[in-house]
């Protein structure tokens, strides 16, 4: 579907000259009389959380999924991709509109999108919004537009894959989001270069809060407490702030310790969460970024309540059991470790470094996650990332789906265009992927014989 076909007349807008590591807040208003219904469909890039008159819609974490969002100037080098999408959540808002004037407000910003580090990022943040329904006045249809306002958010990035800052003193969710806050103060929002993409409906579970986990403190380091989770996760600790306003708190996350206790930098990979108080207690934790660890450190005013396991919301289908308690160990660990590098509908290399679909990785294990797991919904999405990444040119496959920068090798982790494909249709029985998928697979097998010799693959892009 095209734009207008999802979002009517509603505009793509944001902040000309934005800071790609600011994430941003974007407030709209409407009335309404007499609600009968209302249907929302919102997108805020690179992730959002949308909130209407201060309420929370849904409980997703890191939409929209993540796909090749749209094509970037000369960017895979000598190469065009197949195709982009972007999937669009829906909900219905009936009960959460009021008599008069409603505020609809999205927290929006970062992901793979806006990545001020990746190279190649596809663009600064934007989002869009429609609201339609009817109400005692007959029938409504509202959206996004330069009527719209925008504000700079307390939170903000270096590198979205190894950090979030969120400075108190400049606001907070609960002030920008409020039916009633004053926003005359926030610029106007700019119409924005709209995504040239393909729009479909969510149709894949997205992530979400998967366990509430206890912590426990074990001890001290030169930062301060150190705290464990148990086990490694995918998620966020969660903490009380306790300082004075300009005091900050720094919590550094590992999965392993050193020897004097500390979270190791070596297997910290660089994540830290860092907090300006504004001398409000409150619980935080991060807004669009996951983390891989298991122990963390605070320095600062500020104690640790929980830690949230966060990953796709993927039902587990399978059971074992055994009087063999190793064995018992390595089935629950490899169900948690698939479900901990699930995120945004790829299945990812790691859960903290990367975090890209690595078409080599995702084919190795997907037949033992389809055997484990419900994940049809979930592979029919990332089978969708593999086409789209092919080279129309040449049929070369990415090593990675959807398409982010990455290393990778010949003829393997192409074979991903065969291998998902088939797996799927061995698990749920569906031969239209195949059928679908068979072209693309024949210019994949063009592409390693132009790259063989004597029937050996030789040689790749360079």
């Amino acid at each position: 579907m095209k734009q207008a076909e999802v979002f009517g007349n509603a505009l793509w807008v944001g902040m000309e000259n934005a800071d790609p590591k600011q994430y941003l807040f974007l407030r709209g208003k409407f009335y309404v009389k007499g609600i009968q219904n209302a249907q929302l469909r919102v997108l805020g890039l690179g992730y959002f959380h949308c909130y209407i008159n201060g309420v929370r819609v849904g409980d997703d974490l890191f939409l929209p999924l993540n796909t090749d969002y749209e094509a970037r100037r000369d960017y895979p080098v000598n190469e065009v991709l197949n195709s982009h999408r972007v999937y669009v959540p829906e909900y219905d808002v009936t009960h959460l509109l009021k008599d008069g004037e409603n505020v609809i407000t999205i927290h929006f910003g970062g992901g793979w999108y806006a990545n001020s580090n990746a190279k190649k990022a596809f663009g600064a943040p934007k989002a869009i919004w429609r609201i339609w329904g009817a109400d005692g006045n007959g029938a409504f249809d509202f959206g996004s537009s330069q009527r719209d306002r925008l504000l700079p958010s307390f939170a903000s990035h270096e590198n979205f894959t190894k950090d979030e800052r969120h400075d108190y003193r400049l606001g907070n969710v609960e002030n920008a989001t409020a039916r009633d806050a004053e926003d005359s103060a926030w610029a106007g929002a700019d119409a924005v270069k709209p995504l040239d993409t393909e729009y479909l409906f969510t149709d894949c579970p997205a992530d979400g809060v998967c366990e509430v986990l206890k912590v426990t403190e074990i001890g001290k380091c030169a930062a301060g407490a150190v705290y464990d989770c148990g086990k490694n996760i995918s998620g966020y600790p969660v903490i009380k702030l306790q300082g004075k306003a300009g005091d900050t708190v720094k919590v550094t996350l590992s999965e392993q310790l050193e020897e004097d206790g500390a979270p190791s930098e070596r297997f910290g990979h660089g994540q830290c969460f860092t907090v300006i108080c504004d001398g409000e207690e409150r619980l935080v934790h991060l807004e669009f970024i996951w983390f891989g660890f298991r122990y963390f450190s605070i320095e600062g005013p500020a104690v640790a309540t929980s830690a949230h396991l966060v990953h796709t919301k993927a039902e587990v289908t399978s059971h074992f059991a055994s009087d063999n308690d190793l064995l018992n160990w390595i089935h629950d660990t490899f169900v948690h470790t698939q479900l901990t590098n699930m995120h945004g509908g790829i299945p990812s290399d790691c859960p903290h470094i990367e975090r890209r679909g690595y078409t080599g990785d995702g084919q190795l294990v997907c037949h033992a996650a389809m055997s484990v797991l419900d994940g049809e919904a979930f592979y029919r999405k990332w089978i969708g990332d593999i086409v789209d990444c092919q080279d129309t040119l040449t049929g070369h496959i990415q090593y990675t789906a959807p398409y982010i920068h990455s290393g990778g090798g010949p003829g393997g982790w192409g074979c991903a265009i065969v291998e998902v494909p088939y797996q799927f249709y061995k698990h749920y029985g569906d031969a239209s992927v195949l059928r679908d998928c068979y072209p693309n697979m024949v210019r994949y097998f063009d592409y390693l014989e132009a790259h063989s010799e004597h029937d050996l693959v030789v040689s790749d892009r360079e």
